[in-house]
């Protein structure tokens, strides 16, 4: 497991775009190991779009208007594209309301990154 906890740093280490969350560093002990990224004050996506979260009515959902929404969508494209344009291409294998975060303002969007990232040599894409 040692060599795929190295080839996602190595990723981490590359990434640099306003939409997927900047890696700070590695904590390592005798039998842990650590991605240490930056914080992000906010709730998931997931949270934010669910009306009702564990019986809890969500103060969050009323919230999101849809313009707010719109920009979320964007912010998560460009974050897609970043990783799909780089050489190779990077693609996230996960993407899902729970891997997204929303900072508490609404001001920005930032994909989670980890493990569900994969380089990809030749990434085609397919348009009708």
């Amino acid at each position: 497991m040692p060599e795929v906890f190295e080839h996602e740093v190595q990723i981490l280490r590359s990434l640099r775009h306003p939409n997927i969350v900047l890696f700070m560093g590695v904590s390592i002990n005798d039998t842990k190991r650590f991605i240490v990224t930056e914080l992000m004050p906010g709730k998931s996506l997931d949270i934010m779009i669910h009306k009702h979260s564990k019986r809890i009515t969500n103060k969050y959902h009323n919230a999101l208007t849809f313009d707010r929404k719109v920009d979320l969508l964007l912010d998560v494209i460009r974050g897609m594209q970043y990783l799909h344009s780089l050489q190779p291409a990077i693609v996230h294998r996960d993407l899902k309301p729970s891997n997204i975060l929303v900072r508490t303002d609404f001001s920005q969007l930032t994909i989670l990154v980890g493990q569900t990232l994969e380089h990809v040599q030749n990434l085609r894409f397919w348009n009708k």
